[in-house]
């Protein structure tokens, strides 16, 4: 028995997939410097915004705690 021919687009598929797992492997090892950039480009920005967010509303809270003199601040009741 023969062997098969060869068709022309197997070798396009192979060099396809060699293409595409040092592609692969280019990202895998880019990740790390691609995660260390969006966080300093975007994940402080948005921490800090947090913090600030936060602490708007803890002082909030406490100047609402404050202004009803309650006496738990875990409760809704007023001091007699």
């Amino acid at each position: 028995m023969s062997e098969r021919p060869e068709m022309p687009y197997e070798k396009a598929i192979t060099e396809t997939a060699k293409a595409t797992g040092k592609v692969v492997d280019l990202v895998d090892k880019a990740s790390p410097a691609i995660g260390n950039i969006y966080d300093w480009m975007i994940g402080d920005r948005i921490a800090q915004a947090r913090e600030r967010n936060l602490d708007h509303l803890q002082r909030k809270t406490k100047r609402i705690i404050e202004e009803r003199d309650l006496v738990d601040k875990t409760t809704r009741f007023r001091r007699v």
